[in-house]
């Protein structure tokens, strides 16, 4: 559905200070009520271990690049940094890495303890057949 901004101001512009006050009274309710499920969300996933975490994260990127690119064997790694970023993951000098190399080519690198890349490695392997990894866990 697409709105011209121009359609929206001439609405704008024809309201009455009542119509006016009890809009903007909706506006902020749903920034309030968006704020809270997003603090929500973040409290979830900061709840959880590392490990499902990580699968979250995974299947968030896989569900961002069927929406974005309409395809199931991509990730949208944008979306899996969010994720990761918002329960609570930090960039801090890794232990160690893996480099994972999907068929076809693409490939990501991903730092952390080798009980968590043991786990991604397992899990992304297991998601991916002919899936290839560095020696880094």
């Amino acid at each position: 559905m697409h709105i011209d901004i121009s359609d929206v101001a001439r609405v704008m512009a024809a309201l009455s200070p009542d119509e006016r006050a009890s809009l903007d009274a909706r506006v902020d309710k749903l920034k309030r009520d968006e704020a809270f499920l997003k603090e929500q969300a973040i409290a979830e996933l900061r709840a959880m271990s590392d490990n499902e975490v990580i699968v979250r994260a995974l299947n968030a990127g896989k569900s961002a690049a069927r929406v974005l690119y309409d395809n199931p064997t991509m990730i949208e790694i944008d979306e899996v940094l969010r994720v990761l970023r918002e329960a609570g993951f930090s960039r801090e000098e890794p232990k160690q890495n893996i480099e994972f190399i999907y068929p076809g080519g693409k490939h990501i690198e991903i730092y952390g303890s080798k009980e968590a890349l043991e786990s991604v490695r397992d899990d992304l392997c297991g998601a991916f057949p002919g899936m290839k990894y560095s020696k880094g866990a």
